[in-house]
């Protein structure tokens, strides 16, 4: 029997409304006013307005509305009998908008509009599978919707951080240079969940070569500050050449998250140093804390967090076979 062990909901006004029966008429707001990302639960995502085409059909590369979507990968876990943890469902909030006529807007203030108006244009969630993986790293799909279009991924929930990694580069688009129609994506995704502890075993090798590669360590001729101040370094001038050099594709860490990223390592400087080695883990998983929903948006998340392992690669001889993710 699949178990579908926990949903995290929203806001607690969500929880409550979610006790009872969610219409197309339920009002809807966020209650972070501040935050660049907000959440919505399924029921409220599944009365929101349709996202089609300027002659009513679905978009070319979002062919299915998100809550179909999601429900395409909750019916996979069940035909495979995968129990799956669903994560909250995150939303830009600068590409949430209300689609309403000017009377409609003068009869609704802004925080009783109905779901049925609501548009939701960029969103991510994941799958987290509690029975596959060890202790502290479960196996997880993540999921993207968004104005690009569609996007899946394959990686590891590091439970500690609630981090999402994605080392094995099985990242699946319906948009850029390899797209792929959804039909080819669902079919694809059918089959990791139908082979999905080779998939896990894949993730936990890759992890386990980053725990092995020693970034530094007491026996290393470089000190801790050098090796750190080498690799904020490293992250700055990356997102400086993103934003004033021609490549766009360079930086997984812009530069407004950089700062974040310097301020996260220098925070968990002394525990590597009392530790007495730093692990490129250590380090994918610094990186994979700040590059998250609310950082940045969330169409960017899975390629900036797979450009980050590239990055480490690149950086250091860490020894893996991983393909480049050319859009």
């Amino acid at each position: 029997m699949v178990k579908i062990i926990g949903e995290n909901e929203n806001d607690s006004a969500q929880k409550t409304a979610d006790q009872n029966i969610i219409t197309e008429n339920t009002p809807f707001a966020f209650s972070e006013a501040k935050k660049r990302v907000g959440s919505i639960s399924m029921n409220y995502l599944r009365n929101s307005s349709m996202i089609l085409d300027s002659k009513g059909n679905p978009l070319r590369t979002r062919p299915v509305q998100s809550w179909e979507l999601l429900d395409d990968f909750k019916e996979a876990l069940q035909e495979n009998e995968i129990n799956f943890i669903p994560d909250r469902i995150y939303v830009d909030r600068n590409s949430s908008t209300k689609r309403m006529t000017r009377d409609e807007r003068q009869k609704y203030s802004e925080g009783d509009a109905p779901i049925k108006y609501w548009v939701f244009n960029d969103l991510i969630t994941r799958f987290v599978f509690p029975d596959h993986g060890d202790d502290g790293n479960k196996g997880c799909v993540a999921v993207a919707f968004n104005s690009n279009g569609i996007q899946v991924s394959f990686g590891l929930h590091v439970n500690i951080c609630s981090n999402l990694d994605i080392l094995s580069g099985n990242i699946l688009q319906t948009y850029g240079q390899k797209k792929m129609s959804y039909g080819d994506i669902l079919g694809e995704v059918k089959s990791w969940f139908s082979t999905i502890e080779q998939k896990v075993k894949v993730e936990m090798d890759i992890m386990n070569m980053l725990q092995d590669y020693s970034v530094w360590n007491v026996g290393s001729q470089k000190s801790y500050e050098e090796v750190e101040n080498s690799i904020i370094g490293k992250v700055y001038r990356d997102a400086v050449i993103q934003n004033y050099g021609d490549s766009k594709d360079v930086a997984a860490i812009n530069q407004h998250n950089a700062s974040r990223f310097c301020q996260e390592l220098i925070k968990q400087g002394d525990n590597y140093q009392e530790k007495g080695e730093f692990t490129a883990w250590d380090l994918y998983n610094v990186g994979t804390s700040i590059i998250r929903p609310g950082n940045l948006d969330t169409k960017n998340v899975m390629d900036n967090l797979y450009l980050w392992l590239i990055t480490l690669n690149r950086m250091y001889e860490i020894g893996l076979t991983i393909p480049e993710r050319k859009e």
